[in-house]
């Protein structure tokens, strides 16, 4: 009997801050009356940790800016060619993400006034945007055009999942908010970051975003590749950030 062949295992992206700010100020203008579509959505996964499926499935009545959260209540998958709208794997995987950001807020408000509470947030209408189709026309000229070479959409999640369990030092909050049914998922895959507890998520993140930035605007032309790691969950260094709050 001929054994199948093993997929050597991807080495996981560990994107820092400046990474991060740095893609989402150079995600292109998106076509139509919604030119921040794609920054938005880049945006918002960074500051949720939600799956593509996720994002293509999330309908205006899903979001709510004013308190600040969203429920994934539906995904939007392309297979084969085919959109398929379905609901999360998973009990857990329905959830409410609370705390984003309110500047983000603010701006995804002013995006979806006058849509429908039926239409998708990123899509056009009822009609869901085709991820894979965006990842080879938007994501990837963007990355590797930053230098960022194997950056995946998906390293967006793993960059919230890390920065959010070391901030927090709650795994099963963190397992809840990433919608993880065993909070020992969570555990293995980011535990060894459980080095500093925090309580205002929210300030915290945003006080993170403003120091990459600042980061960002002083650095040198020439971009850098992010460090790669063979060990799943490599985390984003927040040793400055600690730095500043001890002091």
């Amino acid at each position: 009997m001929t054994k199948p062949k093993l997929r050597a295992k991807r080495g996981t992206v560990v994107l820092q801050p400046p990474d991060v700010e740095r893609i989402i100020a150079a995600m292109p203008d998106a076509r139509g009356s919604r030119p921040d579509r794609w920054r938005l959505l880049v945006e918002l996964a960074v500051e949720s940790g939600c799956r593509a499926g996720e994002l293509a499935g999330l309908r205006v009545r899903y979001l709510d800016t004013t308190g600040r959260r969203l429920k994934v209540e539906a995904t939007a998958q392309e297979v084969n060619g085919e959109m398929r709208i379905g609901t999360p794997k998973s009990k857990a995987g329905l959830r409410t993400v609370d705390g984003l950001n309110a500047d983000l807020c603010r701006r995804l408000a002013a995006h979806v006034e006058g849509m429908r509470p039926d239409d998708y947030v990123f899509g056009d209408g009822d009609t869901p945007y085709r991820h894979n189709a965006w990842n080879n026309r938007v994501w990837r000229p963007t990355v590797d055009g930053l230098g960022l070479l194997g950056v995946r959409f998906h390293d967006l999640r793993h960059y919230h999942a890390s920065a959010y369990l070391l901030l927090t030092g709650d795994a099963v909050r963190t397992a809840k908010r990433l919608g993880h049914a065993d909070p020992s998922v969570t555990l293995k895959v980011y535990g060894h970051v459980l080095d500093h507890q925090g309580s205002d998520v929210s300030a915290a993140f945003a006080e993170l975003r403003a120091t990459a930035r600042q980061q960002v605007a002083a650095a040198t032309p020439a971009p850098l590749q992010p460090a790669s790691s063979t060990t799943a969950g490599g985390v984003v260094d927040l040793a400055a950030y600690r730095r500043r709050r001890a002091g």
